[in-house]
């Protein structure tokens, strides 16, 4: 269900950020992000969380736009370690079977 929520907010979040993005908005102040400014979100998007230090965004645009970069950032993450653990458990069942037939042939190679 988390995964599923996470795909779903995913979305939602990329098309908020796509529609905020160079549209003068009433929702966000009013505001268009100007390229400078699009350089602040995405700066402060990528840029690891860090005690302190102020994230620097001019306008309700900008901020909004920060806000929806890191729930997407956050939604991928869920995603891709779901796809994580999936495969590990793919991969351990595969060695367990590889396992259990290797024993199978070595007792029916004893018994001859």
């Amino acid at each position: 269900e988390l995964v599923s929520r996470a795909s779903s907010s995913l979305i939602i979040a990329t098309k908020q950020l796509n529609d905020l993005i160079g549209q003068k908005d009433p929702r966000w102040g009013g505001d268009r992000i100007s390229r400078k400014g699009m350089n602040r979100v995405l700066n402060a998007i990528l840029a690891l969380p860090t005690d302190g230090l102020p994230v620097k965004l001019q306008n309700d645009a900008e901020k909004m736009a920060f806000s929806l970069g890191q729930k997407i950032i956050n939604d991928r993450f869920i995603i891709m370690q779901h796809h994580i653990n999936e495969e590990i458990k793919r991969l351990k069942l595969a060695k367990e079977q590889a396992n259990v037939t290797e024993e199978t042939q070595e007792k029916g190679e004893t018994n001859e």
